[in-house]
């Protein structure tokens, strides 16, 4: 598969965004700062994924996914970090991934960093610690599996 300057880009900015990811994670566990700055990259996937889209009908609902994937890391993963929002929110971002991976037949990538995150959210021998491995999981594919997602909405010949 030949990509075009638009996939090119987004596997070029969002892959190694992963690895510092990861490595902010293992230096500095449980940091407000490094959850803001994990939110601002799922962040971004929404913009980068409508700009770059060409609007088949498939494109759409990956642009839909990747929106109710943004919602939900805010409820799960930026909400944990803000005091005022620290509630008991998690639910609204449980529903946020339900309804995004009923838009795809979501991938393995996808699958392997939600039982990551249920492990670490659900889980009581690892809601209560940062556990380095489980987060290099969880941020290892999550942000590859939504990029890929992204890389196949700017594809201008998807269903060729």
């Amino acid at each position: 598969m030949k990509v075009n300057r638009e996939q090119n880009l987004l596997i070029r900015v969002y892959l190694p965004l992963t690895f510092v990811i990861i490595l902010t994670d293992h230096l500095f566990p449980g940091r407000v700062a490094v959850n803001y700055f994990k939110f601002v990259v799922v962040l971004t996937l929404f913009p980068a994924a409508l700009l770059t889209g060409k609007w088949f009908r498939e494109q759409v609902i990956l642009t839909f996914a990747v929106f109710l994937m943004v919602v939900g890391d805010f409820f799960l993963n930026l909400c944990s970090a803000i005091p005022d929002l620290a509630g008991d929110v998690r639910i609204f971002g449980v529903l946020s991934f339900i309804l995004a991976y009923l838009s795809l037949l979501a991938g393995l990538l996808i699958l392997i960093s939600d039982i990551g995150v249920a492990n670490n959210v659900f889980n009581p021998a690892y809601s209560s610690i940062i556990v380095p491995w489980l987060q290099n999981i969880i941020w290892g594919t999550y942000i590859p599996a939504w990029t890929l997602m992204a890389v196949n909405i700017a594809e201008n010949r998807l269903l060729a």
